[in-house]
């Protein structure tokens, strides 16, 4: 048996390329490792003996990825170095081979939008209508959908600095964005501020004065016209162009009455007194007073007031009645002249004017004198019904028609007149005899003759 020396010789290592390709990740999401940037092909199969005398190094990257912020310009090597020094073998001894490449790691951060809402005062607000659409992720220009992503969109959370509540007057909320725990508003790009605009409403009525006749029976509110107006603005003047509110208003102006009150008498309903009086106004919602409810008077009547007013009050002017007592009838032969106080006269007639039992406003009876064919006007009346009654007594020359008696409807005439025609029938003032028989008793101790 015989030996021989076996043969060695330094092979020339033909090292592939290290090729490097960019990725794409989501904020916070895994970040790739050195390998999952870099490819560099390893002989496999029945080349893989090629690998029997090398060491390969795994790929290495000369800094830290973040999931973050993007890193840029990461330096990817891998080394592959003969096993043996190849000192005894014939050809050139062979050294350790590194081979290089650049790669990027793109973090994709969120943009999410909130717009302007608008609610109505006494309403709670709802922020779930204030983000405009779902969140985009985005590396500068470029959207998620348009390339490869390592992993998927994580969820967002926001909190807000102020909570939905029933805001009292318009409020800015700011947003907050995180991803499970970690706050990431400062790597959210898009509107994270908003405003909930508040709709002020504002009450307004309207009434006008009153005129009613002393007497009659009245309910306060009645004629005077009132009406109840209300709008919803946002009082802010450096706000323009604000969104639709939504929800429905808490009140309009079909919720609201008006409330009416007054001095001259208790309750809705009595009797107008003989002066002017002032009925209060108020808006009601339910039992509860608008306190900020503005209104407003137009002075219709032109009396006493100015046009327009908003003190709350309105004025029922009270006018009176009149009745006019007339006579008729009486003879040209019952006027006397000029006596020696200077005055002509006619005979005169006596009337008494009473008002019925059933009036509002009871008076105590009224006696009138009217001289000849004239008339007395009698002022200051309430509405009622009345009788006027001549006194047949003292005209007893005459004799009034209807026995003497007129009646005058002052509910719906409140100038009412009433004539009383009389006949005279005794021209003489004395029976016509002109004599008299005149008897003496006679004194003691003297004789009549």
């Amino acid at each position: 048996i015989a030996t021989f020396d076996v043969p060695t010789v330094n092979v020339p290592l033909e090292i592939p390329d290290l090729t490097a390709s960019d990725k794409n990740i989501y904020l916070l999401g895994t970040a790739p490792t050195a390998s999952d940037l870099g490819t560099f092909a390893v002989p496999t199969g029945d080349d893989a003996w090629k690998t029997a005398y090398v060491n390969i190094s795994p790929i290495e990257a000369d800094k830290a990825i973040s999931n973050t912020e993007d890193t840029e310009n990461i330096k990817l090597s891998v080394t592959v170095t003969p096993k043996y020094n190849g000192a005894n073998a014939s050809g050139e001894i062979q050294q350790a081979v590194s081979k290089n490449a650049t790669a990027n790691v793109n973090v994709f951060t969120p943009e999410v939008n909130f717009k302007d809402s608008t609610i109505y005062r006494g309403n709670t607000a709802n922020y779930s209508i204030n983000q405009t659409g779902a969140p985009v992720w985005k590396h500068r220009n470029t959207v998620d959908t348009a390339v490869d992503m390592i992993g998927t969109a994580p969820t967002l959370t926001y909190s807000y600095d102020k909570g939905e509540d029933a805001f009292e007057d318009c409020t800015n909320v700011n947003v907050t964005v995180k991803i499970g725990s970690t706050d990431v508003t400062d790597k959210t790009t898009g509107d994270k501020q908003f405003t909930v605009h508040v709709l002020q409403p504002t009450v307004t009525a309207t009434v006008n004065d009153v005129q009613k006749y002393y007497g009659e029976s009245y309910t306060l509110g009645t004629d005077a016209n009132g009406e109840i107006n209300v709008t919803w603005t946002d009082k802010r003047t450096d706000h323009s162009n604000i969104p639709a509110a939504s929800g429905t208003k808490p009140y309009e102006a079909r919720d609201l009455t008006l409330a009416y009150s007054t001095e001259a008498f208790n309750g809705q309903d009595g009797i107008v007194p003989n002066s002017d009086f002032a009925v209060t106004v108020k808006v009601m919602k339910g039992d509860t007073e608008m306190p900020d409810a503005t209104i407003t008077t137009s002075c219709t009547l032109n009396k006493d007031c100015k046009t327009p007013d908003n003190d709350g009050v309105y004025t029922v002017h009270v006018k009176t009645c009149t009745i006019t007592v007339k006579k008729s009838g009486c003879s040209d032969l019952d006027y006397h002249a000029a006596n020696n106080t200077g005055n002509a006269e006619y005979q005169s007639f006596i009337f008494e004017v009473n008002g019925d039992e059933d009036n509002n406003v009871q008076i105590a009876p009224i006696k009138v004198t009217v001289q000849g064919n004239g008339e007395v006007k009698i002022v200051g009346l309430p509405t009622g019904t009345y009788t006027v009654t001549e006194n047949q007594g003292w005209s007893w020359r005459y004799e009034a028609q209807n026995n003497g008696v007129a009646t005058a409807d002052l509910n719906t005439n409140h100038a009412a007149a009433v004539t009383i025609t009389n006949t005279r029938t005794n021209p003489y003032w004395l029976s016509g005899d002109n004599f008299a028989i005149n008897k003496f008793s006679p004194i003691a101790g003297q004789n009549i003759h």
